[in-house]
């Protein structure tokens, strides 16, 4: 036996049924958990089971990045990319065309 820290960086808690800290509203299902896509990804919406405990009831966080955000701006331009994507029926609104 050997007490350990659990630290979720980059990793969400993803609690099994009846685990002690998870609300009482998701007490039969398990801890909710939203995994969130890229804009042209969809997102996940999963649930802790009791069977988490092989990697510490965590689980990922979401999309990383592929390229950094100074390699975007110069590769992309808000609103021709918003353009290409409503042509693949994606729609997005935006306060900032800024990539």
């Amino acid at each position: 036996m050997k007490n350990l820290l659990v630290h979720r960086k980059g990793a969400t808690r993803a609690c099994g049924p009846q685990m002690e800290g998870v609300p009482d509203r998701y007490k039969k299902i398990g801890q909710p958990v939203i995994i969130g896509g890229s804009m042209e990804t969809g997102s996940y919406l999963l649930v802790g089971t009791p069977s988490g405990e092989q990697t510490f009831f965590s689980t990922a966080h979401g999309s990383g990045r592929t390229m950094s955000r100074t390699r975007a701006r110069k590769l992309w331009h808000g609103r021709t990319l918003q353009q290409e994507m409503e042509g693949r029926g994606i729609y997005v609104r935006t306060a900032s065309w800024q990539v």
